[in-house]
């Protein structure tokens, strides 16, 4: 499972600065690969807070060792690179991937003649709906 969390630093006299808004805040993303059956992190990345979460996934990826058997991420992990990085960093066999596409999520212009996953993704939603 892969998700990121916004974190606030503060340092000496900083919770006073914000508070009388001497300073602008300062925030930083932490970037995190959890092993969902051990409960344990098994990547991870420190970012500014403008980095964007899809181009971390092959970071955390490269620090997993062993097999990979399902990447859990939210929306904002969707993007074709994405499911692309996952198959660059496991080939064989595949790991299933499970990342919901954004509402506004359109297919590739090649899927009526070789649909992705993500492709197909996007199909079961437009036809299931997102709860489905």
């Amino acid at each position: 499972m892969i998700d990121s969390t916004g974190l606030k630093l503060f340092d000496r006299g900083a919770w006073r600065d914000e508070k009388h808004s001497r300073a602008p805040r300062s925030w930083r993303k932490l970037h995190i690969a959890l092993d969902a059956d051990a409960g344990e992190i098994t990547a991870h990345s420190l970012t500014g807070k403008d980095a964007d979460d899809a181009g971390q996934l092959p970071v955390l990826l490269d620090q997993v060792e062993g097999e990979i058997a399902r990447v859990t991420a939210d929306g904002a992990y969707d993007g074709e690179s994405s499911y692309e990085a996952v198959a660059a960093c496991q080939a064989d066999p595949p790991a299933e991937v499970v990342i919901p596409p954004r509402a506004t999520a359109a297919p590739s212009q090649t899927a009526a003649t070789d649909a992705t996953r993500r492709d197909r993704h996007i199909h079961l939603i437009r036809e299931k709906g997102r709860i489905g």
